[in-house]
C-alpha cells in the first residue's frame, strides 16, 4: 500500500495501539459469554 510510504508513523503507531487492544476486548467481550453458558 501507498500509504505505508507516504504516512509511516501513524502506520507504525496502529498497530501498537490497537495490537494490545484487539486481545483485550475480545477477552472482555468472553468473559461474560463464558457466565452465561455456565449459568444454562
Amino acid at each position: 500500500m501507498t500509504i505505508d510510504r507516504t504516512h509511516p508513523i501513524p502506520t507504525a503507531r496502529w498497530p501498537a495501539i490497537h495490537g494490545p487492544a484487539v486481545p483485550t476486548v475480545s477477552l472482555l467481550g468472553s468473559i461474560p459469554a463464558m457466565q452465561s453458558t455456565q449459568r444454562q
